[in-house]
């Protein structure tokens, strides 16, 4: 559990030069970056479901924070974004992803959506796969993440 001044600490209070798109923030947490999301409606199925995996091509939720009624999550923070931003991109000349990076990061999807079917108990569907819910940490490496609409089978 984190206290919201730790997140407000985190963040510059929030600051518009540490947003990263929607309801997520970009922060520092004992000396690491982090990616902070306020949340609305019940998250406990998520939090229930990220507190019981442990895979490295799934997002890690590092803690929450419930503060005037809304609640905070606090993820490990994936330097490069989300995979929709280097496959669309059209004004960037500099996001490009090499064959190497396109294959590494479909074999990384597969296994992390192979682990939440056959390693998780009860096996689970992510319910909203898409190019934005994958995101590219500092190697490339893909995490899948927004465990909203997850269900058990």
């Amino acid at each position: 559990m984190y206290k919201f001044g730790e997140l407000q600490s985190a963040t510059d209070n929030f600051s518009p030069s540490n947003h990263i798109k929607g309801s997520v923030y970009r922060g520092v947490i004992n000396g690491d970056f982090a990616a902070i999301k306020k949340v609305h409606g019940d998250v406990s199925k998520e939090i229930q479901l990220l507190n019981n995996v442990n895979h490295s091509n799934l997002i890690r939720l590092s803690g929450v924070c419930i503060n005037d009624g809304n609640c905070y999550m606090v993820y490990e923070y994936a330097a490069n974004g989300a995979l929709s931003d280097w496959i669309f991109n059209q004004y960037d000349s500099r996001k490009f992803l090499s064959w190497k990076h396109r294959i590494q990061i479909a074999l990384d999807v597969a296994t992390g959506l192979n682990y939440l079917l056959s390693f998780t108990n009860p096996p689970h569907i992510h319910k909203d796969f898409k190019t934005s819910n994958v995101l590219l940490d500092s190697d490339f490496r893909a995490k899948i993440t927004n465990f909203a609409l997850a269900r058990s089978t």
